[in-house]
């Protein structure tokens, strides 16, 4: 399984999450490590993304560091 094969795969899971799918997460995977940054709408979501990610085939690592999305009038 290449990396741009598990990359691909995992985007294609996250597509499948009702609150991912529309969620800009960005994934990158070398050598079976995969990264997945962006913005996730919350702390669920977030934790969902990382266990779904290390549920597909050729995953060894997760580095999750979406980041949570602002609610309204919060500011960072």
């Amino acid at each position: 399984v290449t990396d741009a094969g598990i990359g691909a795969a995992v985007s294609a899971e996250l597509g499948r999450d009702p609150q991912l799918a529309t969620a800009p997460v960005d994934v990158d995977c070398v050598g079976g490590h995969v990264a997945l940054r962006g913005v996730a709408p919350d702390e669920a979501a977030r934790e969902r993304a990382a266990a779904i990610a290390a549920g597909v085939d050729g995953v060894r690592v997760v580095e999750n560091v979406l980041e949570l999305a602002l609610a309204p009038g919060d500011r960072r």
